[in-house]
């Protein structure tokens, strides 16, 4: 079952890519709170 592993190690990956973006979104309206 290694390609179970390899699955889920992806999705975890993809996981922490959308936290990662929804982070940097956060991140700019922090920057521009006048906007």
């Amino acid at each position: 079952m290694r390609g179970g592993s390899q699955v889920g190690a992806c999705d975890s990956v993809r996981a922490l890519g959308v936290l990662l973006e929804e982070g940097k979104e956060m991140m700019e309206q922090d920057a521009d709170p006048g906007v």
